[in-house]
Parts: structure tokens; sequence; C-alpha cells
């Protein structure tokens, strides 16, 4: 039996902050998201997944990957949580846990650790397509 995508009143139930985005683009998305969750996931985790995917496409769509500026002319893909900050000269430090490192996909335009909503994506995928160890 083929996935249906979630109604775009489901979506904006799950993520009210993008209650300015256009009907038409949330529809797409939610369509897109199709392609990143299959039959063979937990019943119960296909919509939230869904959802997820599609909140982190409309976020990257809608406000570009999370970059800031290092003062040197150069930007810094933001990752994680924040972990330090200052004001004067304004310095920021980011810790790597939720969302960079080394999985690689920070690091990519629009790579799934980039957004809150692409690292709910993931965890379900974890959850859904665990690592297999081959020995």
């Amino acid at each position: 039996m083929a996935l249906t995508p979630p109604l775009p009143l489901t979506f904006l139930a799950r993520y009210p902050s993008f209650k300015d985005a256009s009907p038409e683009l949330v529809t797409l998305l939610l369509q897109e998201a199709l392609g990143a969750v299959d039959e063979t996931w937990i019943e119960a985790d296909r919509q939230p997944a869904l959802l997820a995917y599609a909140a982190h496409l409309l976020a990257v769509e809608l406000y570009g990957t999370p970059t800031l500026d290092t003062g040197n002319g150069q930007k810094m893909l933001v990752t994680g949580p924040l972990s330090s900050a200052e004001v004067g000269p304004v310095k920021a430090s980011f810790s790597e846990g939720a969302g960079g490192g080394s999985g690689g996909d920070s690091a990519a335009a629009g790579g799934l650790a980039t957004t809150a909503y692409g690292r709910r994506y993931l965890e379900l995928l974890r959850r859904n397509k665990p690592a297999v160890l081959v020995v």
C-alpha cells in the first residue's frame, strides 16, 4: 500500500511556525517527503517522519542553511546547540552534539543535521533503519 502525504492542515497543526508558508509549497514538500519514508517504517513513525522531513525542506527553502559570519569574510555552518557566547566583537561556539560532527550531513548545504526538523527526522530514521555492522 502506497503512502499518502499528510494534509497541509496536519503539517501546520504540528509546525505552526510555518503558518505563513503557501499551502501550495507545503503540499509540494509533503509530496517530496514521500521519497524519504517507505512502508517498511514503523507505522507510528511514518507521519511524524514525513512531517519532520517536509519541515526541514521548508526551513531550508525559506531561511537557508543556518550560518554565522566569522568576521573575516567567511561563513561558519551552525550545526549544534550554542555552548558559549560573547557580546563584544560577537563570538559564539556551537557544540557538535546533536547536529555536527563526522556524519557528513551537516556539512552539506541543507543537510538534515542543520535544522531541528532534520535532526528529528534523523532520529526516526535511525530507529527505522538502524546501522548494520558487517564483520
